[in-house]
């Protein structure tokens, strides 16, 4: 039946209500940390207490690190694309596994878009080949062995499961680079989202020589090796790095980490597209910085000289678009930032707001509910075949009748 929304009017205004709360106290903390971008405003003495908040292993900063020597506040316009390349963006979707269907399994597929700029496919062989491999699809269908774990009855989170499917999305996107490489073509190769995957990131779970580190760390390696400028894509973002950092703005560099201990609030409600609708310029980007991840050390992925920079880029026409774009420190020089800042603004606005290339990589990786469907449909007949029936639980066939 219906759900009665009158029952919930009061849990709708208390929701109103604290969000608006929160919107005052956003706006008191963002004056005070507006004060980073005003004119005379001393980055030198913010850039050297982020280095010793960032210097004291006792510490845990999630702050951004501006020392790659691009001012904190000095926007920079995009660039100018390049006139011939290969673009190409990977994206990934997947069927989670219920144990009230028929027969356990999950399914991850990733996909790839591609447009190649300033050159003819139909004059180079390589070049053709390497665009008709772009436009296959990588499919891995997991059975049953290996979604049980070794310990229990219980089936892998959904979590293992889109790590598994961000680790395929990197490492196509490395294969799909290789192709053009060959070809001697250059590329520039988007992620949608982060690019380093969200549980490598998670500070417990990282152990140097896991495998699934390994594995990125590896196609990191192989995409350097293709000479492919690379980079995720994150829309509307939800870091507050920058705000943490703009929180040191007038603390001396030898207090600075004495302040961080005192869990100082003011950047508590603010993340940094809050700060950056009103302060980046349509078309320009943030001066790049270095994120103070775990994973950034010399341990991890600094080891291989793939440490993450990042900078926020104003995509927006008319009104604010705040996108975080993280990259490898081995493709961040200034002349790769100026063509990835003006590639992905062509393509935003090709795409109305959003980069054209993912949108139509989304659209080839997508899953829907009839794939699942067909999938559950032909595994059944290869069971009836083998002289196995296989059913749904009553609560799905509950739940199909509907």
């Amino acid at each position: 039946m219906p759900t009665d929304f009158r029952a919930i009017r009061a849990q709708i205004d208390q929701t109103a209500n604290r969000f608006r709360s929160a919107h005052t106290a956003r706006r008191e903390q963002m004056d005070r940390l507006l004060q980073v971008f005003r004119p005379g405003f001393d980055t030198d003495a913010l850039t050297a207490a982020c280095v010793a908040v960032s210097s004291d292993t006792g510490l845990r900063w999630n702050g951004a690190l501006f020392n790659l020597g691009e001012a904190i506040n000095h926007p920079v316009p995009c660039g100018k694309e390049p006139e011939q390349y290969a673009l190409i963006a990977s994206d990934g979707s997947q069927i989670m596994p219920d144990r009230h269907r028929p027969v356990l399994f999950a399914l991850i597929q990733i996909a790839c878009a591609c447009v190649v700029y300033g050159c003819r496919k139909d004059d180079s062989p390589a070049l053709a080949e390497a665009v008709r491999r772009a436009g296959d699809k990588d499919i891995q269908m997991i059975g049953e062995d290996a979604l049980l774990r070794d310990d229990s009855d219980d089936i892998v989170s959904a979590g293992e499961i889109a790590l598994e499917r961000d680790l395929r999305e990197i490492e196509v996107l490395a294969e799909r680079c290789e192709a053009f490489h060959q070809a001697g073509v250059r590329v520039i190769a988007l992620a949608d989202g982060a690019l380093v995957p969200f549980s490598l990131l998670n500070d417990a779970r990282l152990r140097p020589g896991d495998t699934r580190l390994a594995r990125f760390i590896a196609a990191l390696s192989r995409l350097r090796e293709a000479g492919a400028l690379v980079a995720g894509y994150i829309a509307r973002p939800g870091s507050n790095a920058l705000a943490q950092t703009c929180a040191l703005a007038g603390v001396p560099y030898q207090d600075a980490a004495a302040a961080v201990r005192r869990r100082d609030d003011r950047a508590r409600l603010v993340l940094d597209r809050h700060l950056l609708e009103h302060t980046l310029p349509a078309r320009h980007r943030t001066a790049c910085f270095t994120p103070t991840w775990t994973i950034n050390s010399a341990d991890f992925l600094g080891r291989d000289n793939h440490t993450m920079r990042a900078f926020y880029l104003n995509v927006g026409r008319g009104k604010p678009e705040i996108a975080r774009v993280e990259l490898p420190a081995w493709c961040a020089d200034t002349d790769n930032l100026n063509a990835l800042s003006g590639i992905i603004d062509r393509q935003s606005r090709l795409g109305q707001g959003y980069p054209f290339i993912l949108k139509a990589a989304h659209e080839e990786a997508v899953l829907t509910r009839q794939d699942q469907r067909e999938i559950e449909r032909r595994l059944q007949n290869e069971l009836q075949q083998q002289g196995l029936l296989s059913t749904p639980s009553p609560k799905q066939e509950a739940k199909d009748r509907r």
